[in-house]
């Protein structure tokens, strides 16, 4: 499977994307809807990639982080899972904010 979520952590700028953003630059909504992934990639490693995206709630713009989990190794799979469970139960002025995560088995 392949972790994605609702996008992980929101960056500091607040724009609203509804007038800045043609809705032909949507290229995946979130499975509730709530997030919407654009396409500019504003990051990558060698299991992770970030895209930009706008939480449709907030108002805000997002980091939508996909985290490919199919070839990590056993340790390194749990490393990362465990990571995302501390994010969502972390608060604090100096930490970017969680706001959630999935799997999407269909991936891979």
């Amino acid at each position: 499977g392949r972790t994605m979520a609702e996008p992980t952590t929101t960056t500091s700028s607040s724009r609203d994307a509804g007038g800045a953003e043609p809705e032909a630059a949507v290229v995946e909504k979130s499975p509730r809807g709530r997030y919407l992934r654009f396409k500019d990639l504003l990051g990558k490693g060698a299991y992770k990639e970030v895209w930009r995206a706008y939480d449709t709630v907030e108002g805000i713009e997002v980091a939508w982080n996909v985290v490919n989990l199919k070839n990590l190794p056993a340790a390194e799979k749990a490393r990362v899972i465990n990571e995302v469970r501390l994010l969502d139960r972390l608060e604090h002025e100096n930490i970017i904010d969680f706001h959630g995560s999935g799997v999407d088995r269909e991936r891979g």
